[in-house]
Order: structure tokens, then C-alpha cells, then sequence
């Protein structure tokens, strides 16, 4: 379950964060202030998802690309 969150974080996170006016909309007894709580709460998991991405970029630029491998095995 969590490779799965880890490879799909960014797509969870805007599934939420575009429910969040959906569901203010849907149920209008809902305070203000709850609802700025869910907004600071995505906030928060924005940031998360933003370091899950950082890392993977990292260390995607740490691996040698498959076409380059290629190369190299052409001329050993």
C-alpha cells in the first residue's frame, strides 16, 4: 500500500484537494474554520508529496539512463 501512495502521492493529493470545495459545497452546515483546517491540512500533505518527488527525481538522476547502457554495450 505504501509504494502505491508513493508512486501515485501527487494524484491523491489533487483527488483530496479538489474535494475539499466539492464537500464545502455538498454540505453548507460545514464551519469555515473546518474547512480551513482541511485546507492547511492539504497544505501540509502538499509539502510531503513535494519531498516524496524530490527524492525520486534524485534518485532517478542517479541512475544511468537505459540508452546510454546501450551505447556502452555497443562499443565493448
Amino acid at each position: 500500500m505504501f509504494e502505491f501512495i508513493k508512486a501515485h502521492a501527487v494524484r491523491i493529493t489533487g483527488l483530496l484537494t479538489a474535494l475539499v470545495p466539492v464537500g464545502a459545497w455538498a454540505l453548507p452546515d460545514v464551519d469555515w474554520q473546518e474547512v480551513l483546517g482541511a485546507v492547511l491540512v492539504l497544505l501540509g500533505l502538499g509539502e510531503a508529496v513535494q519531498r516524496v518527488e524530490d527524492s525520486k527525481t534524485r534518485e532517478a538522476l542517479l541512475e544511468e539512463p537505459p540508452e546510454l547502457a546501450e551505447v556502452h554495450q555497443l562499443h565493448d
